[in-house]
């Protein structure tokens, strides 16, 4: 699947290499803040709320452990006598795919991360993240499989997907 595929004004929609057992009726479009490329949150200055809920420059890790809130909160009609759940959006990211190399053909190091924030906990929940000391060896066309993230991701409102 290939993020951001499509862009209309603002938004970019998550819709290219959706398959038929996925349709894109509940594909949510995801908006790009212009010019977000630091991670100190000195860029977000126009959007104080953003800054507070998602408390972008704090770099610390979540402390939620997974599994840590799989326990059912909304059981009906009530925890005793539980019959019925509801669902909660979650935002899974299975691979990246490394589409274009400008350099050169050869295998390439890769090494950062991806990071996402949530309403549950807005420390960084990474998905991957590799240091310059232990890269990830990939050739053009090759996916990067995700082994992260630590906990689930709420898509219940809205997520911060932030990467170097």
């Amino acid at each position: 699947m290939r993020l951001f595929s499509k862009k209309t004004k603002d938004m970019w929609w998550f819709t290219e290499g959706v398959s038929d057992n996925c349709p894109t009726v509940d594909v949510h479009p995801a908006t790009i803040l212009e010019g977000s490329s630091h991670r100190d949150g000195s860029i977000y200055k126009f959007c104080p709320g953003f800054i507070q809920v998602f408390q972008i420059a704090d770099r610390h890790e979540t402390c939620l452990e997974p599994m840590m809130l799989s326990q059912p909160m909304d059981c009906q009609p009530n925890r005793d006598t539980c019959t019925v759940h509801f669902s909660t959006r979650m935002m899974q990211i299975f691979s990246i795919k490394l589409a274009k190399i400008h350099m050169y053909s050869g295998p390439v190091q890769i090494y950062g991360y991806i990071a996402v924030r949530d309403h549950l906990d807005s420390m960084l929940n990474y998905v991957v993240n590799r240091s310059r000391d232990d890269p990830i060896i990939v050739k053009q066309g090759s996916c990067i499989e995700m082994i992260g993230p630590k906990r689930g991701i709420s898509m219940s409102c809205s997520v911060v997907l932030s990467l170097t």
